[in-house]
Order: structure tokens, then sequence, then C-alpha cells
């Protein structure tokens, strides 16, 4: 037995006449309007997310230069600076892949965040040169050097930004990396 136009009309009607009856027409828009607005919140509740590329120093090498990259995503906000704060404490977090270390101990936080034309000013605080403290008040080395920490700061500033010049601070205090000699070279000079 063919359909013919006039059976599919009459089937359509038949199905438009049950779907309006109240007692499914109402039910049928109360889920329709659930799902809708349980969509529409599920995507207002998200921020919007940018992927950022981070390093973080290799496990099992002890050159600074042998990087492992990381891909995270960061939340969108309308000022460079917070975008670079955040980006800076996801890199303080340490990594996720086992196979890298982190930066910095997890006492170590962003003090500020300034952005200036292109050029940003990061200052962090001084935990970042020292490494987990003791029971008896002094220190532990730090998963890496302080220098070599900010040179994993800026790097990722760097690419994800574009900053033409970045300017790192400790406790506000530009570090100097002048070479220091030993007590017995200071004298003879």
């Amino acid at each position: 037995m063919k359909p013919t136009l006039e059976r599919i009309v009459q089937a359509s009607r038949l199905a438009v006449n049950v779907a309006l009856k109240p007692r499914y027409f109402w039910l049928g828009a109360l889920a329709l309007a659930l799902v809708a607005s349980s969509a529409a919140v599920a995507v207002a509740s998200q921020p919007p997310r940018r992927a950022a590329t981070l390093w973080f120093p290799d496990a099992r090498g002890s050159d600074p230069a042998d990087a492992r990259s990381e891909l995270r995503y960061v939340a969108v906000k309308k000022d460079a600076a917070e975008q670079a704060a955040e980006l800076v404490e996801e890199l303080l977090l340490g990594p996720m892949d086992a196979m890298a270390r982190p930066i910095a101990v997890p006492q170590v936080r962003v003090e500020s965040v300034i952005v200036s034309g292109k050029t940003v000013y990061v200052d962090l605080s001084a935990d970042l040169c020292f490494g987990k403290p003791a029971a008896d008040g002094s220190y532990a080395a730090p998963p890496v050097e302080p220098r070599v920490a900010l040179g994993y700061i800026e790097r990722a500033l760097r690419w994800n930004f574009r900053f033409r010049d970045v300017r790192m601070t400790v406790q506000g205090l530009e570090p100097d990396w002048a070479t220091v000699n030993s007590p017995e070279e200071a004298q003879n000079s």
C-alpha cells in the first residue's frame, strides 16, 4: 500500500491534534523550555578561554634549555594585565605533565602586573628565590634557579602576548645576576 498525499496529510493532522491537546502541549512546551534554558546557562556560565603555551623544565635533564611545552586554557579578560597575570599564575601552578618539573614552590605569588604600551612589568613574591621552608627555619633549594624561573616566565609572556619588553621584579626589586666572587677572590682583588 503506497502512501498517498491524502494519507500523509491525515497522519500529520492527527499528530498535530494530539500534540496540541493541553495535556501534551504544555508538557512538551515545559520540557522544551527546560532544555533551552539549561543550554543557555551552560553556555553563559563558561567564561571565554584561549589557548596559551607554557614551558617547564624537563624532569630528566639538568639543562634549562631542555623545556617541555604544555598547552593551557586561560580565561580571556578585557585587560592585558589581567590576562598576563592569569598566564603567570598558571605557570607558577606547575606542570600537568609528569615528565616536567615546576619552576617555583607553591608559595610564590604574583604581586602585580602592569602593562604599559608594549612593555609588561611583573612583580613576584620573594618566595621565588627560596625553596620549601623547613621546620628549623631554613630553606631547601628552589626547584630551579630563580634566573631560570624568570626566563621561563618571560618566554611564556613573549610567546603568548608579543610584548617587546618584559621587566621582571622580585618583591619590587629587579634581580641583579652579576657573578658573585668567592670570599677568597674578593680578598685578592
